[in-house]
């Protein structure tokens, strides 16, 4: 993997003039510095570690007038100031305290505007403003905000006696948004609020509060389940919406990040292991050998990239974090599957020429080849999933 990794750090030294100017998480400099610290960190380099903070601080402080600044998660001052309290957490940044204060402030009546538009997003909404305060208080008991984020997902979620769901997210024009749907994303629907709702219990003390918060969670996965149940089991257990919630949209889906079976049985998995259920983790094992038998000779995947969004780098990702989880039944699967991804992705560079990503292009309504230097779209997010992760926690951004 070290050439591969070699190559990543000369294309985004190379690409300096396209990244320079942005600040987004997604594409933009917080993605670089985050590859280049922790790609620092595993060699010992410390003149790394350095340079990766200092490029990081330069977005930061250019980002830090609101004004006119986009503010969502992995488009905006959201996702850069998570990052600050990442490298404040990480003890590597000193932290602002007025600053952090009248940010925080400034997003939660951002976050009621979201809850109004039923915005809850975690690229766009309120659950990327949620992962933002779990790295703000990751070393506190202040569990304010959290407790705040939670209320305001609860006042427009939908459920009857045995479920509970969301109907699609509002973060997007009436055009791309279907009515009656339910999202299945975890990049823009409901396995990203269960996987929050589980993280804000694991921080909270207030037993009456657990309680409830534990049931809907327990009400969201039934959901899942019967989904589950009333798979076509073709390529894949879910689809990528549910139309009526009844109907399958997007099916089957792909193999990746931002949707499909894959990262829905890791938020199970996880939320079994926060709520420390047995009927939710094996569920999630459940999944997990389903998705274990996808590959990319045997039937539809979806890939056509390495990126982390929808490409091999997301599933590398993941299947690195499932094994972290020791699920001693499950290792040696785990331990083939990551190395058998590895290869595709190094293949996948060599079949495409280059580190090349896929992007979308809605006005040509074709996918065309780029070089993204970022982290969800490019060569960061793809030398990220190369390294280790059982030491690093970065992947909370991802909701992994």
């Amino acid at each position: 993997m070290v050439d591969i990794i070699n190559k990543i750090k000369e294309q985004i030294e190379s690409s300096k003039g396209d990244y320079v100017d942005n600040y987004s998480l997604s594409h933009g400099i917080p993605g670089v510095s985050l590859f280049l610290y922790h790609l620092g960190k595993k060699e010992g380099n410390e003149q790394l570690i350095n340079e990766s903070i200092e490029l990081f601080l330069e977005s930061f402080y250019s980002n830090s007038n609101l004004k006119d600044k986009k503010i969502t998660f992995f488009g905006g001052a959201l996702g850069v100031n998570w990052l600050y309290q990442y490298y404040i957490n990480q003890g590597v940044v000193e932290k602002d305290e007025a600053f952090v204060e009248k940010f925080n402030e400034f997003i939660l009546k951002k976050c009621i505007a979201w809850k109004n538009s039923e915005n809850y997003d975690l690229m766009y909404g309120i659950v990327g403003a949620g992962v933002y305060f779990l790295e703000c208080h990751k070393n506190n008991d202040d569990t304010q905000y959290l407790e705040f984020i939670y209320t305001l997902l609860d006042g427009f979620s939908s459920s009857d006696k045995d479920f509970l769901w969301w109907y699609d997210s509002n973060a997007f024009t009436d055009e791309r948004r279907i009515k009656n749907t339910i999202d299945l994303g975890v990049a823009h629907g409901m396995p990203s609020i269960l996987s929050l709702y589980a993280r804000i219990y694991s921080r909270i003390e207030n037993n009456k509060l657990k309680e409830r918060i534990k049931n809907d969670i327990t009400k969201g996965i039934n959901f899942l389940y019967h989904c589950a149940q009333n798979s076509p089991n073709k390529s894949s257990v879910f689809p990528c919406k549910l139309v009526d919630n009844n109907k399958f949209f997007g099916y089957p889906s792909r193999l990746g990040w931002c949707y499909g079976d894959l990262p829905i049985a890791y938020q199970i998995l996880h939320m079994g292991v926060l709520l420390q259920d047995e009927n939710i983790l094996n569920f999630g094992k459940t999944l997990i050998e389903v998705v274990l038998s996808r590959d990319i000779e045997s039937g539809y995947t979806g890939i056509k990239d390495n990126c982390i969004c929808h490409g091999i780098a997301g599933i590398i990702i993941i299947l690195k974090k499932i094994k972290g989880i020791k699920i001693v039944e499950l290792e040696d699967k785990l331990t083939d599957a990551i190395y058998y991804w590895e290869q595709m992705l190094l293949k996948k560079v060599d079949d495409l020429g280059g580190l090349y990503t896929c992007f979308y292009d809605t006005d040509k309504d074709e996918d065309l080849l780029i070089i993204d230097p970022g982290l969800l779209e490019g060569v960061s997010g793809i030398g990220l999933a190369l390294l280790p992760q059982e030491k690093y926690e970065w992947t909370t951004l991802l909701m992994l």
